[in-house]
């Protein structure tokens, strides 16, 4: 399978980390976000903002790569909040399965389900 192209990048301050998506998010992809997710939370950062800015796609593979690191993260104590979600195929991607209310804007306090 073709990897479709993915650009994530990391800021990191004390317990926090900004991951940054550029690109498509899609099945031939979605280990490496969560992946890079989950190896952020190992490494002490209990907070994990996705900014999704860059992002112009992702697909079922994608939103299962974010629900199930935000599980993750709720089982250890972090959170994983989503920002800068405005191409309109995400939009309506996340509009459409829900998926956008597990997920608190930055700076809320996590809900835990």
């Amino acid at each position: 399978m073709t990897s479709t192209a993915l650009t994530i990048t990391s800021d990191a301050h004390a317990e926090r980390v900004t991951v940054h998506l550029a690109g498509e998010v899609d099945i031939s992809n979605a280990d490496l976000l969560r992946n890079t997710l989950l190896q952020h939370l190992r490494n002490g950062h209990t907070t994990v903002t996705v900014d999704m800015t860059g992002l112009t796609f992702i697909d079922c593979a994608g939103l299962s790569a974010l629900m199930r690191a935000r599980n993750d993260a709720h089982d250890h104590g972090g959170s994983i909040h989503l920002d800068g979600v405005v191409q309109h195929s995400v939009v309506r991607i996340m509009h459409l399965t829900g998926i956008r209310r597990a997920f608190p804007p930055p700076g809320a306090e996590t809900i835990r389900y």
